[in-house]
């Protein structure tokens, strides 16, 4: 019971620190993307664009490729938040079943758009759909917006930028990770006027940059 009272105060500021950052960079009435369950009579999508609730933290990045999407004419719902987590926060504090759960109602939520597809935004969100809960293909399709993007690359009008040399930041060591990966260098190919140049990666680095791993890792393996 204790143990279940602590895990309840560590979702409700887990929850609560993201609801609050991203309340302080946008209005409700600003935004085109859903926190809330939908209702049952909702308009269909094509497309599910599954946000995952860290990426509530940086705004900008939600406007970035809700605009995109709205440039390719992509018909699409974007939804996000804790009342869609994808479960991997209980899975990682050993509560299986409650992660499972949480899954499988985000992912009925998905069917109600009756979508085509899932793009998803976080690598975190694809290992627990995919790894963990097995569902890629047998209850929706799903892959991460890069992969998206590249698939529809024919719709996708890239402007001259200024002279510039990018470096990508990047994971490796899982099939997805590299694919993942893979799409984001050549996004960045294709812009003219950009140069792109790997500068390596690290397979400790895991699927993404946590603190925990941060840590683990340790800083030299941070420096160029």
């Amino acid at each position: 019971m204790a143990q279940e009272r602590k895990d309840r105060g560590f979702y409700k500021k887990y929850f609560r620190e993201i609801d609050v950052v991203h309340g302080l960079q946008t209005k409700p009435e600003d935004r085109d993307w859903l926190l809330s369950t939908p209702e049952d009579d909702v308009k269909q999508s094509d497309i599910v664009l599954y946000l995952g609730c860290n990426v509530l933290r940086t705004t900008h990045l939600i406007r970035t490729v809700t605009d995109i999407f709205k440039l390719m004419g992509v018909s699409f719902a974007a939804v996000g938040g804790k009342t869609y987590c994808c479960g991997i926060q209980h899975y990682q504090r050993g509560d299986e079943d409650a992660a499972r759960s949480v899954a499988a109602a985000t992912a009925a939520n998905f069917q109600k758009f009756k979508p085509e597809r899932v793009v998803m935004w976080c690598p975190s969100c694809i290992y627990f759909y995919d790894d963990i809960m097995g569902m890629r293909e047998k209850s929706f399709d799903f892959n991460h917006v890069a992969e998206y993007l590249v698939e529809n690359i024919d719709k996708l009008d890239f402007k001259p930028q200024p002279e510039t040399t990018v470096a990508l930041h990047y994971h490796t060591g899982r099939p997805q990770s590299d694919a993942e990966a893979q799409s984001a260098q050549f996004l960045l190919s294709k812009l003219p006027g950009v140069t792109p140049i790997d500068v390596g990666t690290d397979v400790r680095f895991g699927r993404h940059c946590t603190p925990a791993v941060r840590e683990s890792v340790g800083e030299d393996a941070w420096e160029a």
